[in-house]
């Protein structure tokens, strides 16, 4: 009980002033002073036109420090068109300017830390906003139904809420630039059409941009490590991807969906995820496989419909999961180089229109309908390193003329073929 009446003490609400319009909330904290900016006096005029914060504001020969935009302060002020806050506001409270759709011009402070739930929702005369770095926590709807066409985010944000930026049109274009290093799971939604990374930039989280179909232009930040788990899955406007040197890791169904044109992978990638540029009905011809890979996961490339040429540099030790290039119908040959170990199940199962394979001598598996129904394979080159040819590895590849191999294979991994040349 002395706990509990020791807490209600530690903050004591003391009065309210007016100074300049403006109505303040005064409070005594642990002999800390502090104000809060409240909504306009009952019976006054709502706040309208250029809205000035002080910094402090005297009572009785006492400072106290404006450090909050109370609840529901300048909620539906349509008239207000400029606001200047101080660098003393920590935090703006739920719905703080909610329905301040005069409001044009809006610096927020590099003191600020907290934006509550709905605190800008309806701003739309703001077309540009730049979060400082000093922000942690924006609220759900903080900057809903907006009409923004630039955004900055800087510093590291520790939690962004549900629909803090959604737009008030859906055809709305957003160009979001961010300096901070970590780029948080669905944050934007399909207004978003460009994106920008400044190198401060290190990981871009899981769904980062998950199915933001309207996403046409993104440039990924020099010093990016990491691409999270669906980060641009869905992103159907993207068609240009150059991955950075500085990324070793793509997570799975990084890329899932996304009509590539053209893939550029840093020379530092170290592991592809899983179904990471799956089933986006690419239209990539040339695919280059850096010698960094070491894994290169289930279904990574599955259904690549345009890709003719795989091109595996000789490097790292490699595995190439199951499924890995899966129907890749327009792949017409595949060279196996030596630092790759593992060529996983039906990794180039119904890749119909090759014709060569050249399995490299550290390849010690090849999983079971690894090269299966890849009907037009004429020449077919076996490593000396192979251990393990698991059944029907090249199962109706029925044109094969030409094959060299070094040791035994079992009699159903060459199923339904005829082979004239054997070395």
């Amino acid at each position: 009980m002395v706990a509990l009446l020791l807490t209600i003490k530690a903050v004591s609400y003391s009065t309210s002033i007016v100074v300049n319009g403006i109505s303040y909330g005064l409070y005594d904290a642990f002999n800390h002073l502090y104000a809060c900016v409240e909504s306009s006096s009952y019976g006054s005029e709502p706040y309208s036109g250029d809205i000035i914060i002080l910094e402090e504001v005297e009572y009785n020969g006492e400072y106290y420090t404006v450090e909050e935009i109370y609840y529901n302060a300048f909620k539906n002020c349509n008239n207000i068109t400029s606001i200047s806050l101080p660098n003393t506001i920590l935090q703006i409270n739920d719905r703080a300017f909610h329905g301040c759709s005069g409001l044009s011009t809006l610096t927020l402070p590099n003191s600020l830390t907290t934006i509550g739930e709905g605190a800008f929702y309806g701003c739309e005369g703001l077309d540009s906003l730049v979060i400082p770095s000093s922000v942690k926590i924006i609220g759900n709807d903080a900057f809903a139904k907006n009409k923004l066409k630039y955004l900055a985010i800087y510093g590291n944000l520790e939690s962004l809420g549900k629909g803090a930026f959604s737009p008030s049109e859906k055809k709305s274009q957003l160009h979001v630039d961010f300096h901070c290093k970590r780029i948080g799971g669905k944050w934007f939604g399909y207004n978003v059409t460009k994106v920008t990374m400044s190198d401060e930039v290190e990981d871009i989280g899981e769904d980062a941009f998950e199915s933001c179909q309207g996403l046409t232009e993104m440039t990924i930040g020099e010093n990016v490590k990491r691409i999270g788990r669906s980060a641009f899955s869905y992103c159907w406007g993207l068609k240009d991807i150059v991955i950075p040197n500085n990324v070793s890791y793509i997570g799975d169904y990084s890329f899932y969906e996304v009509p590539l044109a053209t893939l550029k992978l840093g020379n530092h990638v170290d592991s592809i995820g899983n179904w990471a540029f799956a089933e986006g009905k690419q239209k990539i011809e040339t695919l280059t496989i850096p010698q960094s890979v070491t894994y290169i996961g289930k279904k990574a490339f599955f259904y690549s419909d345009d890709l003719k040429t795989l091109i595996i540099k000789e490097g790292s030790p490699l595995v190439i999961d199951e499924n890995a290039f899966e129907f890749c119908p327009n792949l017409s040959s595949v060279y196996i180089p030596n630092c790759v170990t593992e060529i996983g199940n039906n990794a180039f199962y119904h890749c119909r229109n090759l014709t060569s394979v050249t399995i490299g001598n550290g390849t010690k598996r090849i999983g079971h309908d690894a090269f299966a129904k890849c009907p037009n394979i004429a020449n077919l080159t076996l490593g000396k390193g192979l251990e393990e040819i698991d059944s029907y590895a090249f199962a109706d590849c029925k044109l094969i003329k030409e094959l060299t191999f070094y040791q035994y294979l079992v009699n159903y991994t060459f199923n339904h073929l005829k082979i004239n040349e054997l070395h």
